[in-house]
């Protein structure tokens, strides 16, 4: 007799057989939410149990910021935050660098996650860019340090070589949810120069996304 299991999809969890798993329920559309609890790169064998689940897939949405921002009018709070960054790098401030007159898009990372290790060269081409008006700021919620300052180390000259660092659980998941985050990466933020949320984005970024964000910060305030 062929041996059941429960095969988990979106909207249905029917239990199956593994002759026919594929053909009786799947997700509708092809995108699914893996909830990671432990945290790549360590050297030890401590499992996060609060890490942030990955977005494996982006959502159907064409525009980055094609939805209005969870909470209206929201401003980031002024929460301490520690520093990861190269040797050869000057540490971060320990509160996060936003409005000033100008836009800032944060990207919330951690090492474990490759799709926000893919976002960081794009993200740095925009800042270029777009200088002048934009800064991108980026946030790393590991739970291991160590693993953070690694994936920094690892960039090139002019790449992302330092960033904010936020491990302490409960400040963490009390900031990102302050901003209407969930905690899912990779996560896009995108904060106007009156330091007010104007977006949030729960998926990687990608190069089709620029005419949009460029459009966005170079509107009349």
């Amino acid at each position: 007799m062929t041996a059941p299991f429960l095969y988990p999809g979106r909207g249905c969890r029917a239990l199956l057989f593994v002759t026919a798993a594929f053909a009786a329920c799947s997700d509708v559309d092809g995108s699914e939410v893996a909830s990671r609890r432990d945290v790549g790169g360590t050297d030890d064998a401590r499992v996060a149990t609060d890490t942030p689940a990955i977005a494996t897939a982006p959502p159907k949405s064409t525009a980055l910021c094609g939805l209005p921002p969870p909470m209206v009018g929201v401003r980031p709070p002024a929460v301490k935050m520690g520093s990861v960054h190269a040797a050869d790098e000057q540490p971060m401030g320990e509160v996060l660098d936003i409005g000033g007159g100008k836009w800032t898009l944060i990207n919330i990372w951690a090492s474990h996650c490759k799709a926000c290790l893919q976002d960081m060269p794009l993200l740095k081409l925009w800042e270029v860019k777009l200088a002048e008006r934009l800064r991108v700021v980026f946030v790393s919620v590991d739970d291991d340090q160590r693993a953070a300052v690694r994936v920094m180390a690892s960039q090139p000259k002019t790449g992302v070589r330092r960033s904010y660092h936020l491990d302490d659980v409960v400040a963490r998941e009390e900031w990102m949810s302050s901003i209407g985050v969930p905690q899912t990466l990779p996560v896009q933020v995108l904060v106007d120069p009156e330091g007010v949320v104007q977006c949030v984005a729960i998926r990687v970024v990608g190069a089709t996304d620029l005419p949009e964000i460029e459009a966005l910060v170079s509107r009349p305030r």
